[in-house]
């Protein structure tokens, strides 16, 4: 885990290296290449995991230095690939996972990106050819962002990185801001809020040549990984659990390889709790019997309070566990540090529990931190999934049991069929439905908006997912399961994730994002993830004698949640409400402080629900702020 910089083209004299020390505490290299007329700045900032001696410092030089690479993340099975390359004839001065990817790169050319189990954004270059290759893990875990400028392109692991570039302006990308204020949209494209700056997508990769590539020309971005429908498995549902089994099995214990220290975080959820305690089994197995570190946020109020489930798994595992409580008045006094970290604004609260999370990872002294991030999205276990695992009942003439589920989703989960009729018509509703329901309920309902000043912008504002007339989607939880991995929600989370982890200088790795173990979880039947109301049901099954029946058999949903209606409502000093007034006022283009602050009145007086609406308005005008973000 790391830090990149990368400039291909002709650099500007008064072009600066912004510094991000956070992300590689332990040493940083730069080195300048030169093609012709092309030049080749490489910079990395490193953060030791494997191979702590300086053999695996970057840029990093294989075959004689005709391969130069930078790589930020892990390649989790490099052993066995060092193992398969030495076979073939290749040589290694390190014992890291680096010196991997410029091997791999030299035997199978592009298509190593196959080869690689892991989490990662990498820069070669290639001196004897003059090409550059560039790419980005299969679901995005580690950042890669670009620029365009009329000298050359910038690719950077954060977008505060460009702001030392000669010319580079500060400005808002005013459609994505206004998807973000209005649906909480992010990550959800290659543009950023930050216009000009672009990131590749997960699964993306891009080959430069100096000798045919011209500045301000389109990258050609090409798509190395897909994730496509899976093929259907086809065995019995104990079949299935022990392939999960193993596979997950697998996958944690790539995870755990680590020359520093690993822990885990836990919020007493399922995902968490599952990872918690197949490491516990791994290192017993392996005859390592250190204490566990696991990490987690607790909180008083009744709706956020995981903490009887926290400690089931702490005492069946014998971890050593660390809380922490983050609360609202810090969240104001934290948010400027946040936010240069994050580079945009951000949807929640949680974000910032995240955080606090990690500064106590830090102060622990703990380098490496397993998560569970992508579970729920694998899994089929957001409630937006019931409506689709429903209508996959009806397809299949199975009406006694989806009369079934309808009652069990309601007796566990509170789900209504009114919930499930939304949440088909959001996702797969025609286009002509979707098209209608704007025309009879447009955008402009946000009277928080100063939508005068915005039209002007000549912006077009409508649910940032919507299909597009004649694009067909199955009415499948296998469908909507992709679209949450790799558009709508995993790409945000994962944003947060990384900046959050290493503004503390922290290894997050995330074992349920292993392409293997999604493109299995993928192909499972819909009842093989939820039957009777019960969720993730292959998990429980394959986790039942390992980890404790509390946490299994639990049938309530919290999230990594975060009381941010409480503080809000609270608001001692009114702080956050005069923080968001400041804000819809120092940005009357964007904002009508009149309707903002009609909003605020009707949360307070309870005559409208709490919304997350506050929180982006409030992050909005720190990130304005901090940068200098114009428009």
């Amino acid at each position: 885990m790391c830090g990149i910089w990368c400039f291909f083209g002709s650099r500007h004299p008064e072009d600066r290296l912004v510094d991000i020390p956070h992300r590689g505490p332990d040493g940083r290299g730069m080195e300048l290449f030169r093609h012709g007329e092309t030049e080749v700045e490489m910079a990395h900032w490193r953060l030791s995991i494997l191979d702590l001696t300086s053999r695996s410092d970057q840029p990093l030089a294989y075959r004689g230095g005709r391969y130069q690479v930078i790589f930020n993340g892990e390649i989790y099975n490099y052993r066995e690939l060092r193992a398969e390359l030495r076979a073939a004839g290749y040589e290694f001065q390190s014992d890291g996972d680096s010196e991997v990817i410029p091997a791999a790169y030299d035997h199978w050319g592009e298509d190593c990106l196959a080869h690689f189990r892991g989490m990662f954004a990498f820069c070669l270059w290639d001196r004897e050819k003059g090409v550059l290759f560039a790419a980005r893990d299969r679901f995005g875990i580690k950042p890669l962002y670009y620029f365009l400028s009329e000298r050359g392109v910038a690719l950077a692991s954060e977008i505060k990185q460009f702001t030392g570039l000669h010319g580079f302006q500060a400005r808002a990308n005013l459609q994505r801001v206004t998807e973000f204020l209005a649906y909480g949209a992010q990550d959800h494209t290659d543009e950023t809020m930050w216009a000009g700056v672009r990131q590749l997508r997960g699964g993306q990769c891009v080959t430069l040549d100096a000798k045919t590539w011209q500045p301000r020309s389109a990258l050609p971005i090409r798509r190395w990984y897909e994730l496509r429908p899976a093929v259907p498995f086809t065995g019995t549902f104990e079949d299935a659990v022990e392939k999960y089994r193993e596979i997950f099995s697998e996958t944690v214990s790539l995870h755990l390889r680590s020359d520093v220290s690993v822990g885990s975080c836990l919020s007493g959820g399922m995902d968490s709790s599952a990872i918690v305690c197949a490491m516990k089994g791994l290192l017993h197995a392996e005859g390592r019997g250190e204490i566990q570190n696991t990490f987690s946020c607790c909180f008083d109020e009744p709706e956020c309070d995981e903490r009887p489930f926290m400690r089931a798994v702490e005492e069946f595992t014998g971890a050593h566990p660390h809380h922490v409580t983050p609360r609202g008045e810090d969240a104001l006094a934290a948010l400027e540090t946040m936010i240069w970290h994050q580079d945009e604004p951000v949807n929640n609260a949680t974000v910032f529990s995240q955080f606090t999370l990690f500064q106590t990872v830090k102060a622990a002294g703990v380098k490496v931190m397993l998560d569970g991030q992508g579970g729920d999205e694998q899994l089929a276990s957001y409630p937006q999934f019931f409506g689709p695992h429903l209508l996959g009942m009806l397809s299949r003439g199975r009406f006694a049991g989806a009369r079934h589920e309808t009652r069990r989703f309601r007796e566990l989960h509170g789900w209504t069929l009114g919930d499930t009729a939304k949440s088909l018509l959001f996702w797969f509703g025609p286009a002509w439905l979707a098209a209608a329901k704007n025309r009879l309920a447009p955008p402009r309902r946000h009277a928080w908006l100063a939508w005068d000043a915005l039209e002007k912008y000549g912006l077009a504002l409508g649910p940032p997912w919507s299909r597009q007339p004649g694009e067909a989607a199955p009415v499948t939880t296998q469908w909507l399961s992709r679209m949450m991995l790799t558009v709508t929600t995993l790409p945000m989370l994962l944003h947060w994730e990384d900046r959050n982890s290493m503004a503390h200088s922290i290894e997050a790795r995330v074992p349920f994002l292993d392409h293997r173990l999604i493109e299995f979880t993928l192909s499972l039947p819909d009842e093989f993830k939820t039957q009777n109301g019960i969720t993730k049901r292959i998990l429980k099954a394959a986790m039942r004698d390992a980890m404790p029946a509390k946490v299994i058999d639990r049938t309530d949903k919290k999230g990594f949640a975060t009381p941010e209606e409480h503080w809000l409502r609270a608001d001692p000093g009114g702080k956050f409400r005069e923080a968001i007034i400041e804000t819809a006022r120092a940005h009357p283009n964007i904002f009508s402080p009149s309707g903002t602050e009609t909003e605020l009145r009707l949360f307070h007086e309870r005559r409208k629900p709490f919304s997350n609406l506050f929180w982006r308005i409030l992050t909005f005008g720190v990130w304005a702020r901090r940068f200098g973000v114009h428009y």
